[in-house]
């Protein structure tokens, strides 16, 4: 085919991403992800649900948006694709400060 668009494979999987959004602000937090857009470069995440639990991933920022309303408000919106699996997170459990990395929940 003569398509630019991009092809898919029935059965192959396609890299997942996750979107993070919130209000726009100029703060160490959004300046890495602006700047991590910006290089391509990929990034370790960890998000951390109310429960406890979460995920730990390696990503890169595809998307980086904002957008203004009416009453002011600026919101902005970063769109990252995994690489690699997520990793369960423990509840409870930290980094070791040793090797920096997270336990895993290991399916159990």
């Amino acid at each position: 085919f003569c398509s630019n668009e991009q092809e898919n494979i029935n059965g192959l999987a396609a890299p997942a991403e996750v979107t993070i959004g919130g209000n726009f602000a100029v703060d160490e937090g959004q300046d890495v992800l602006r700047q991590a857009y910006d290089s391509d470069a990929v990034h370790a995440f960890k998000v951390v649900f109310p429960s406890g639990s979460g995920f730990a991933f390696l990503a890169e920022v595809r998307q980086n948006s904002w957008s203004a309303a009416t009453n002011g408000v600026v919101s902005a919106s970063f769109t990252l694709r995994l690489k690699g699996k997520p990793t369960p997170l423990v509840k409870g459990k930290v980094a070791d400060p040793a090797t920096q990395s997270l336990p895993t929940g290991g399916g159990k």
